[in-house]
């Protein structure tokens, strides 16, 4: 679960398309991009704007200053539990990509963002 406490820059993007902030249950990881520079994370995740909708967008985050990082079992499809978002000590956050298949992730950093929100022709389940 989600602190609600904890907000990503750009989030409004993603919930002017659902209404709300979604949980990304059985959405996929199509993409991590690592950079030492920061060192910084960006993912971008693919998902339906409602099950069944035909809608599907690709929300590309981008966190910084990251630490403590784990990665496990990245590949072909990576689905997606939830993404959750914690406090974490010293003014950090914790993020968490819970995984169903594939990847799974975790680390803590010092800011996150959505960076775009954007329709997609991309469906879950199909490869690139």
């Amino acid at each position: 679960m989600s602190d609600q406490n904890i907000r990503l820059e750009g989030a409004g993007a993603v919930e002017a398309l659902f209404g709300y902030w979604p949980s990304f249950h059985d959405a996929e990881i199509l993409r991590i991009e690592l950079d030492r520079k920061g060192p910084r994370v960006a993912i971008d995740v693919l998902t339906d704007v409602k099950p069944g909708s035909g809608r599907y967008i690709i929300v590309r985050f981008v966190f910084h200053g990251i630490d403590d990082l784990s990665l496990e079992d990245f590949n072909h499809q990576n689905v997606i539990w939830s993404l959750e978002l914690e406090l974490a000590p010293e003014n950090r956050m914790r993020i968490t990509f819970h995984s169903i298949f594939g990847a799974a992730l975790s680390f803590t950093c010092a800011r996150g963002e959505v960076i775009e929100a954007a329709p997609s022709d991309l469906r879950t389940g199909h490869p690139r």
